[in-house]
């Protein structure tokens, strides 16, 4: 249920006096002020955010006919989202931070990061690409959603620049951000403020319920896994069979790196995508237990461990080279039938010595 909201008796010329609704022509009218909104990065409330500001285009070009006064046509071209969000200062990094642990935009291309360099001395600062959730009314937070509450997604977002603010006014320092975005969605509501939203349900199971759409993961080096997923694949097109190669390598002794990689996808379609992969190594024999968050760039899917401790627990198994176990989870994305699936897959992780 909403909160209680109040109505004063007032009309709508009276604007200056109202503060949350007001009855006009018979009909409750919500009017939003800056107060009443939330801004979420990634699913997590900014607190300290003092102001956001967006624009949202769309190139239209028109076409006139021979000795035509108005517009035969008019062609939608490309559209873009641009804007910047200012949070008061209380801590370095605390941006970039955020991004390395919420997951990226449902709608990121790992393609974007085709030729970015995994070095992180020689690597964009903000490399995420991350949703920003804009609600109204109290939306998404317990306790303070009320009458009409709503929301709005800018999607696909990159940072693309930086300023910190600081002058002689005793204002608190400002951290502003300037970012552009691939989208802008909409979302119903209902009218006690609870959200209609029709994103498809990432499905928790390891295969699609429709069986028509199956698929499996197969690990590269069981070689009688991979032959049988082959084999039902080229017997069903629309049966994904996901080939997939997971290594650990020693860089120096401060840093290793982890690389997933998926040397075979068949009966991949254009639009399907792979997204968000964690892997999580649970190895009891080396006393380690943690999920790394993989980056996509020119050697791949990747991340560098530069976590002492975790490099000395690895070390055992990096010299024996024996494989490590572990987990790897990441979303799969069907174009044919527009849906999300989960996949959590137990595998193995070898040692890499190249």
């Amino acid at each position: 249920m909403a909160k209680p909201y109040f109505t004063y008796g007032v009309q709508a010329s009276d604007r200056d006096l109202i503060t949350s609704t007001t009855k006009y022509a018979g009909t409750h009218k919500r009017y939003f002020s800056s107060i009443d909104a939330e801004m979420f990065i990634g699913g997590e409330r900014i607190i300290d955010i003092a102001r956001i500001d967006f624009t949202y285009t769309e190139q239209k070009k028109p076409i006139y006919g021979f000795n035509s006064f108005l517009p035969s046509r008019i062609i939608i071209g490309q559209k873009l989202v641009e804007g910047t969000f200012i949070i008061n200062f209380t801590e370095v990094g605390y941006i970039a931070n955020l991004l390395e642990r919420i997951p990226e935009s449902s709608i990121a291309n790992p393609y974007d990061k085709v030729g970015v360099s995994c070095d992180p001395l020689n690597a964009a600062l903000f490399r995420k690409c991350f949703d920003i959730v804009i609600g109204y009314g109290g939306y998404n937070v317990s306790n303070e959603t009320s009458y009409n509450a709503t929301f709005q997604v800018i999607e696909g977002v990159y940072i693309t620049g930086y300023q910190q603010v600081l002058d002689t006014s005793g204002e608190p320092i400002a951290e502003v951000y300037s970012f552009i975005a691939r989208n802008l969605s909409y979302k119903k509501t209902e009218e006690d403020g609870n959200v209609k939203d029709n994103t498809p349900t990432p499905n928790p199971n390891l295969k699609s319920t429709n069986n028509k759409y199956d698929y499996v993961v197969v690990e590269e080096k069981n070689k009688s896994d991979v032959d049988t997923a082959k084999s039902k694949a080229l017997g069903n097109q629309n049966y994904l069979a996901i080939v997939t190669n997971i290594t650990l390598r020693k860089l120096d002794k401060d840093n290793c790196l982890i690389s997933v990689a998926f040397p075979e996808i068949i009966n991949k379609k254009s639009g399907d995508k792979i997204n968000n992969i964690k892997l999580t190594i649970s190895d009891s024999k080396i006393n380690l237990s943690k999920t790394y968050t993989l980056t996509y760039c020119d050697q791949g899917w990747v991340c560098r461990i530069t976590d002492k401790s975790d490099i000395e627990k690895l070390n055992s198994k990096i010299n024996s080279g024996k494989g490590i176990n572990c987990s790897l989870e990441f979303s799969l994305y069907r174009t044919e039938i527009d849906t999300v699936f989960k996949v959590n897959k137990s595998c193995t992780m070898y040692i890499s010595k190249s």
